[in-house]
């Protein structure tokens, strides 16, 4: 498994966190998600043979949150 943070400066509430969650966990692959909205940044657990930080800043594009700095 990997891990990676994201730097989303959209993230105003739990509510985004949640539409997060959701984006990322949609994707194969990935285990685990938490999210910090007052550091808008998310963390994601994922397994690297089946999703990568690309298809996840897509999925968060997606809902409406680009991601700012991968890896932040």
């Amino acid at each position: 498994m990997q891990e990676a943070t994201f730097a989303i400066g959209k993230i105003r509430c739990e509510g985004c966190v949640e539409t997060l969650r959701k984006a990322a966990l949609a994707l194969p692959g990935v285990e685990a998600f938490e999210g910090d909205p007052a550091q808008k940044r998310v963390r994601v657990r994922f397994d690297p043979a089946r999703v990568g930080e690309p298809e996840l800043c897509r999925a968060f594009a997606s809902v409406g949150f680009p991601v700012d700095r991968p890896g932040a």
